[in-house]
């Protein structure tokens, strides 16, 4: 089977990471288990994307408006598509409100024999801004409806998708998947706290900070504290709460990496902390899981009820107090920690296993074959 993998934008400090993570895993996997596949991605220009067995074609953006990643273009992109969509087989599209995936799911939904499957990682929910309105009326909700499945997060947007859509949506429940991972001797950890995200108010990166400064204030100065990442808006604050905390021997940032670099990063650190809220399916927290990193979340990301039910990690409500106190027995009960760990391990090979959903996802594929 000839399969496409479309995603929005590769970029050098991996600040569209999670879709990307995600169609570069499943593209991987699918080639491994004898696929032709190719990753079709907007570009920055400098960025590099490793995928074995893939063929990755990325195009360069243009910016037509300054909304963010919605406001780039890929023209070749498309060109591509009208001249070679017969070869494909199917296409993945990891949709989002912008004008790379969305003209490209478009497209391919009016030829009407195209098979176009939709996986929009949280991103298409319901909206009240105008522009949101619009794309949903123009759009959005045709490309939902005659998409052949419509990939969801299971308990966490199938009801949004079909929302946005209003009218019936073909749902298929899917969890991300990641591979196991060549692990550092648990030697080679530094005692060290990490963030690694956007620096998106969302993200609550401050709320990491303040975190840090209650563990310092309270004697935990041996443990260190990281943050990594693209600046999406907090960086400014986040340096400014450092200085005027005088965390600054105890918390650093050291700016964004490339997804390529994610892991080796993590597995680093003692423990990884994401604090946003609302989060779909995070890769990172995969990740972390995969390089036996002990992770701490929120209450309202997609992954909490799994490890809830299987002791893989740590939940919180997110508040900086709870964030400390998980994370001071973390770094002090190595006992917990591996035991989380261990949980986190079974996880990854019972539920989380990449091989696992790129054979449900070889199934989605043949019905509209």
């Amino acid at each position: 089977m000839k399969v496409a993998q479309i995603v929005t934008y590769v970029a050098s400090d991996g600040s569209f990471g999670g879709p990307v993570a995600v169609a570069v895993a499943q593209a991987v996997e699918l080639a491994r288990q004898g696929h032709d596949v190719e990753i079709l991605a907007g570009w920055d220009g400098d960025a590099t994307l490793e995928a074995p067995g893939v063929t990755v074609r990325l195009f360069p953006v243009k910016r037509v408006a300054p909304a963010g990643f919605s406001g780039l273009v890929a023209p070749a992109m498309m060109n591509y598509l009208r001249a070679n969509w017969r070869t494909f087989d199917a296409f993945h599209i990891h949709l989002a409100r912008d004008l790379i995936t969305l003209p490209a799911a478009t497209f391919l939904s009016s030829t009407r024999t195209a098979t176009v499957v939709i996986q929009s990682h949280g991103m298409i929910v319901e909206d009240g801004r105008l522009k949101a309105r619009l794309l949903d009326a123009i759009a959005v909700r045709r490309v939902l409806r005659r998409a052949v499945a419509v990939i969801a997060y299971p308990g966490v947007d199938g009801r949004e998708l079909e929302s946005v859509a209003r009218g019936p949506v073909a749902i298929e429940h899917l969890v991300n998947g990641v591979t196991e991972a060549v692990r550092h001797a648990e030697s080679a950890r530094s005692n060290e706290v990490l963030f690694m995200a956007r620096l998106h108010p969302r993200k609550r990166v401050l709320a990491f900070a303040e975190m840090a400064r209650l563990l310092v204030a309270a004697g935990d100065v041996t443990t260190t504290f990281s943050v990594v990442g693209p600046d999406e808006g907090d960086l400014p604050a986040l340096k400014a709460f450092i200085a005027d905390h005088g965390l600054g021997d105890q918390m650093r940032y050291e700016g964004a990496l490339p997804y390529s670099a994610v892991r080796e990063r993590l597995q680093k650190a003692t423990v990884y902390v994401l604090p946003s809220v609302d989060e779909p399916f995070p890769v990172t927290v995969l990740d972390a899981m995969a390089v036996g990193t002990a992770c701490v979340i929120t209450d309202t990301c997609g992954i909490a009820p799994y490890f809830l039910m299987h002791n893989a990690g740590h939940v919180t409500d997110g508040a900086p107090e709870s964030l400390a106190d998980t994370v001071r027995q973390l770094t002090t009960d190595e006992l917990n920690r591996k035991h989380v760990v261990a949980n986190a391990d079974e996880l990854i090979k019972n539920i989380f296993s990449i091989d696992a959903v790129a054979r449900k996802l070889v199934g989605i594929y043949a019905r509209g074959n």
